[in-house]
Order: C-alpha cells, then structure tokens, then sequence
C-alpha cells in the first residue's frame, strides 16, 4: 500500500468528525422537541444498557487492532492472519455478549415493560461482529470511512424527520439508530473485499489475548465513567434527569471526538516511527499536535459556556432548561478529554505502554464512582457533570506525567501567552454580541462567527504557530480544490 499524508487523512478525519457534530445538532432540536426529556431518557438510558454489553463484545480489539493493522501495512500476508484472529476472537465475544443480553432482558422483571426498545437497540449489539472500523483506521482508509459515514448519516436523517413525528414514536427513534450503526457495520464488511483474503491455516490467537485484555481492561475502566453517569442517573433518579443530562453529555462527547481527530489520525504514523526508533519526528508531531488542540479546544470550551443558556434553549427547548448549568459545568471536558487522548490513546498507545493506561483509567474509575455516589444525590444531573470532568482532569494528569518520563513534550511560554491574549479577545467579542442581539439564532450565529474570526485573526497578527500552521493548510488544500 502506498503511504498516507498525514494533512490528507487529518482532513477527512476532521471531516468525518465534524459530521458527527453536524448531525446531531440537525436532530437533537428536532427530537428533543417531540420526544421530550423522558422520551429521550427511555432511549439513552437503554443505549447505555447495550453500551455495556458492547464493551465486552468488542474487548480491547476496536483500539489494539488499529495498532497491529498498522504495523502490517505493507505485508498483506500478516495482515490478512492478523485481521482473520481478531475478527474471529471478536466474533466469539460478541456471540457470548448476544446471549447474556437477551437472558438478562427476558428475565429481570425491570426490562417486562421496555423489552421491544431493547430489542430494538440490541440491533447494534448482534451486529457488532461485523464492526471493523478498526481495519480502516489501521490502513488509514480515512475517506472512505468519510464518504461511508456520509451517506448513512444523510440516510438516518431523512428517516428521523419522516417518522418520528409524536412523543410515542421513542422506539421509531432508537430504531432509526441501530440501522444506521448497522448499515455502517454491514458495508464495512462488505468492502473488505478489496483489502482482506480470510485465511484458515498458520492462526496464532494465543499471541493477541493479553494485550487485548489490558486495552478491554482500560477501556471497561474508561467506561466506567463514561457510562457510569447515565446508568447512575437511571437508578437514582427519573427518565426526565437522565434526559437533561445525556443531550448536554452528547453534545459534549460529539465535540470532543471531533477534536480527538485533531491527533487521532497520527497514531499509524506514530507506531511506525517508534518501530524505525525515530523519536525526534515523533516529539515534532506531538508538540504539534498538542499546539492544534489547545488552539482550537480551549476556545470551544470557553465559547460553549459563555453560550450555553441561549444553546440549551435552542438546542433542546424550553423543557431543557435546567440543564443550563450542566453545559456550563461539562464545557471544559472537550480540552481536558482532547489532551487526554493525544497523551493516552495516541502516544502511550504507540508506545506499547498499555498498563500505564490502564493504571491512569482505573484511577479515574474509582474517583468518578466515588464523586457520582455522591454528587448526583446532591446536584442530579449537575452533579454528574462535575464527576466527569474530575475524572477526566485526573486522568489526563497521570497519562501527561507518564509519557514526560519517554518524551518531553513542551508548549513554549510565548505560545501560551498568545493563545492567553487570543482568548480575552474572544471572550469580549462574544460577549459583546450576547449584549447587542437580541434575536438568539442571529446572536448565537454572530457570536461565534465574529469570535472565531477575531481569534484567529489575532492568532495570526502575533504570529501564532498553530494560527500559522492551520491557515497555511488550509490555504493549501483550497489552491488544490481550485486546480
């Protein structure tokens, strides 16, 4: 296979990404509207349910195969046994998660009244075997995973504004969206055939199983709190809390994997220049990228605060209102979660350092159990939102701290005090026309566009390294379109 850029695979990456922030906020509006918080609630709160569930079919393989597809990029031998062991171990979980679903659902006297939506979510669960997306990133198959996930998502679109048109239609809802994660599943596979031959001899299965333990291990504890929340939520409190906070948590997370993408598509690369011991290209890359997404996280996070009363109320209607303050409480999770990445599942991931993972994500584990225990009691859905961003602060501490000791990766002071200076002007700008406007589409629109502009615009007058650097690309890729 030919070698991929970087900038080209960074471009549908954030394209593919950006899509996932696109088309939410085109039906959240509109389902929050008809569904109300504890229509939303019912199907969230099974999501998570099922959620559980995938996590143990799919183990660690969704990261750990992204790594091993990559260090066979140019030997289609190894690839082709290395893709039909995981497939296979993921096919057996998986079987064996379908099972303990169903038993659970058809026995416990909780699920008598719910079971068509669980059935209907448990779409995703059954289908999971055919779940490669791991393969594509491996190969760093970036546009078509684009192109693929346009088409679907335009698809699911239609059919939510078509059919999903009164409160009860909750499980029309839920349906519409295992289709659409199995549609992505179901051509995925069918399109391995231009990549994979399955083989049946020289399988060595033995050789995957502790380092696809340690990841399922890291990302059960990942899990924890990332679903502990809303499963916490559903035992402590009504379908309507669940619903106030897992519209905020899904705006939240959808913006945070957008920016996740800002590292994301370097780990192949990374893994490779580890493999040729080339570390001082790997820091470059990683001071880099580390320079993007403060750039681009922190003033997300600030904007979507500084916004959060007119968001919530456009976004999701008036019956979501008391989740003002859970936006503002969750909005630093997108450059916290963003940092994280790059420090944890991008460089300590390429660095085979997968225990150290593991020990930071327990860590986070234990006190985001310990913080929900307590502070839902307290603050419902605002407290759970506290919870998460502790956690996620932690975390990001201890996998920062472990990879200082491998790589030092610095941000240099005058690029702190730009991007410090960039922000006040930012801030003032939003405020100003949260002042002035008095319509809220026009002054949310205004708000942002003349915020960013005049961010990027200082960026660029003081010469800012990342400014610089996304302009210039920018620049670049409009020139090529033009050719």
């Amino acid at each position: 296979m030919g070698k991929k850029s970087i900038a080209k695979n960074f471009l549908y990456n954030s394209i593919y990404n950006l899509m996932k922030v696109l088309f939410p906020l085109l039906t959240i509006p509109y389902v929050s509207r008809i569904l109300l918080s504890d229509g939303l609630g019912k199907v969230n709160y099974a999501i998570t349910i099922v959620s559980w569930f995938l996590l143990f079919a799919s183990l660690g393989i969704p990261r750990y195969g992204v790594r091993e597809i990559a260090k066979y990029y140019n030997d289609s031998r190894k690839r082709n046994t290395c893709f039909t062991e995981l497939f296979i171990i993921n096919a057996i979980s998986t079987s064996l998660c379908v099972l303990a679903f169903y038993f659970l659902i058809f026995n416990l006297d909780y699920f008598d009244d719910r079971v068509t939506l669980y059935c209907v979510v448990s779409i995703q669960l059954v289908l999971n075997v055919f779940n490669v997306d791991w393969f594509y990133q491996g190969i760093e198959e970036y546009a078509y995973i684009t192109k693929r996930s346009l088409f679907i998502k335009s698809l699911s679109l239609v059919l939510m504004f078509a059919f999903v048109r009164t409160h009860d239609d909750y499980i029309v809802y839920a349906l519409i969206q295992s289709i659409a994660v199995a549609c992505n599943y179901i051509l995925n596979f069918i399109n391995l055939r231009k990549y994979i031959r399955f083989l049946t001899t020289g399988l060595n299965f033995k050789k995957h199983l502790t380092a696809v333990f340690i990841l399922f291990s890291t990302q059960l504890a990942v899990n924890i709190y990332s679903l502990l929340d809303i499963t916490m939520l559903g035992i402590m409190c009504n379908d309507s809390v669940v619903g106030y906070y897992s519209n905020v948590h899904k705006i939240i997370v959808t913006i945070s994997t957008v920016t996740a993408s800002l590292g994301g598509v370097m780990l192949p690369q990374m893994v490779r220049l580890i493999e040729e011991k080339n570390y001082e290209r790997l820091k470059e890359i990683a001071e880099k990228a580390l320079e993007i997404i403060v750039v681009m996280c922190v003033p997300m996070s600030v904007g979507l605060a500084l916004l959060s009363k007119d968001l919530v109320i456009v976004l999701f209607g008036t019956d979501f209102s008391p989740c003002i303050k859970t936006m503002i409480i969750f909005s630093p999770f997108i450059t916290i979660s963003t940092v994280g990445n790059l420090f944890g599942t991008q460089l300590l991931m390429a660095l085979k350092k997968e225990r150290i993972l593991l020990y930071s994500v327990i860590g986070g584990a234990i006190l985001n159990t310990i913080l929900n225990s307590f502070l839902i009691k307290l603050f419902q859905q605002d407290g759970a939102a506290l919870a998460s961003v502790c956690t996620e602060f932690l975390v990001m501490i201890i996998q920062i701290v472990a990879v200082e000791q491998i790589i030092k990766i610095r941000l240099k002071k005058m690029f702190v005090i730009q991007c410090l200076f960039m922000l006040v002007i930012m801030s003032l700008i939003v405020e100003l026309c949260m002042i002035v406007m008095l319509n809220v589409y026009l002054k949310i629109f205004m708000a942002i566009f003349t915020g960013a502009t005049g961010y990027f615009f200082i960026g660029y007058i003081v010469s800012n390294n990342a400014v610089l650097f996304i302009i210039n690309k920018g620049t670049n890729y409009l020139k090529k379109v033009k050719k």
